[in-house]
């Protein structure tokens, strides 16, 4: 295993440069599909960040706006800035436990690419004044002291977590896996007071519409893109594991104590769970990526130099047309309006890019699907038997 800690920030650094080089280029004369429009989730934070009042839920997500309140008329910048630290601690934090997982910073750099195939990762870094960024080191942070057994800064993480995100209060259940019976009703007690304080120092918001049909599994799609193919090989493998070793005694044990399988489980679980309650399904994706990066990592570290150049070869492309970019939007420069406008000006390009890129997954996934599975192998690629 990688126990080594600087690779990986070599490693998040790119990734990091990269993403800023996908964020949009701005056009005076655009309408901001984030940005300028009145009711928009940024315009909210700002305005909390520059001490103004806004309707719940935003008002209880008041922790990461307070701070940036204290830097006065600079309130709304650092509050940008702040959520970009926020962007590079967590996807440091994210490389570094998919290669000491996986084993293989190859493979890690291939799943970050297979990741950028879809909106989630991307879009993170496209609105900087969203609370997305927080969120998810916060969850990162969460399953870093779960791991290693630190269950009291985890109770710490979770409260702040409550006024970040409310959704991290999920995150609570990791310390019944534990038997921690004490620590999970204070958590549990906080938790509901810190959701309360929100609510009530909040105006009143409006009812939440839940989006459910199609339009959801088009949008959960373009999440992650062809990186499914890959997020879903891993999980059928540990999932399999799981319902074999159900009636053994030790296996079960080692999977209770290493902790691997519930954290995961539970990001996954408390991120879909969330999806219906927005319309940006996509954006809201990317708050599983504490699990779904180290699964992809573990998958592809399956397979040979040669293998995946080709599969990452046919992936790239998708990265370029999935979202509109610095690099693609100066090949089309009419002002961007919409992003639906993106989509509807590039649907030929999109759809030859997410083809080839899901080929690229199936030709990675191969290598991992193709062993012969046992005890020990299931052990060993996620974790378990560290």
């Amino acid at each position: 295993m990688i126990t080594r800690a600087l690779p990986a920030t070599v490693v998040a650094t790119a990734v990091l440069v990269a993403a800023f080089l996908l964020i949009p280029a701005r056009h005076a004369g655009a309408l901001d599909p984030w940005f300028g429009v009145d009711s928009s989730d940024a315009l909210r934070y700002i305005t909390m960040a520059n001490g103004g009042e806004v309707e719940y839920p935003w008002g209880g997500r008041w922790s990461i706006p307070w701070i940036a309140s204290l830097f006065g008329d600079s309130a709304t910048t650092a509050l940008r800035v702040l959520n970009y630290v926020f962007a590079f601690a967590a996807t440091t934090l994210i490389t570094y436990s998919a290669a000491k997982l996986s084993g293989s910073y190859r493979a890690v750099a291939a799943a970050w690419l297979f990741t950028a195939t879809g909106a989630a990762y991307t879009l993170l870094f496209q609105n900087p004044y969203l609370l997305d960024s927080a969120g998810l080191l916060v969850i990162a942070l969460i399953g870093f002291c779960y791991l290693r057994h630190r269950d009291l800064p985890m109770l710490a993480l979770i409260l702040i977590g409550v006024t970040v995100k409310e959704v991290v209060i999920g995150f609570l259940v990791l310390l019944l896996f534990r038997r921690q019976w004490a620590l999970f009703s204070i958590g549990a007690v906080a938790s509901c007071a810190l959701l309360a304080y929100g609510i009530h120092s909040s105006p009143s918001g409006s009812a939440l519409f839940p989006e459910l049909g199609f339009g959801i599994v088009v949008k959960g799609w373009f999440g992650f893109g062809a990186g499914w193919v890959l997020i879903l090989a891993g999980i059928s493998s540990l999932g399999l594991y799981i319902a074999r070793s159900s009636h053994n005694a030790k296996a079960v044990k080692e999977l209770r104590s290493s902790g691997t399988a519930q954290y995961f489980a539970t990001v996954v679980a408390i991120t879909l769970a969330s999806l219906p309650l927005a319309t940006d399904t996509s954006r809201l994706l990317v708050f599983a990526l504490p699990a779904t990066l180290p699964i992809t990592a573990v998958v592809l570290s399956k397979c040979t130099r040669r293998t995946l150049l080709i599969a990452c070869g046919l992936a790239a492309p998708a990265v370029f047309v999935v979202l509109p970019t610095r690099v693609s939007f100066a090949l089309k420069p009419e002002v961007l309006t919409q992003l639906e406008e993106w989509y509807a000006a590039n649907i030929a390009a999109i759809f030859v890019a997410t083809v080839l890129s899901t080929i690229g997954a199936c030709i990675a996934a191969r290598p991992f699907l193709a062993r012969s599975p046992s005890r020990v192998d299931a052990l060993s690629d996620f974790g378990v038997a560290q």
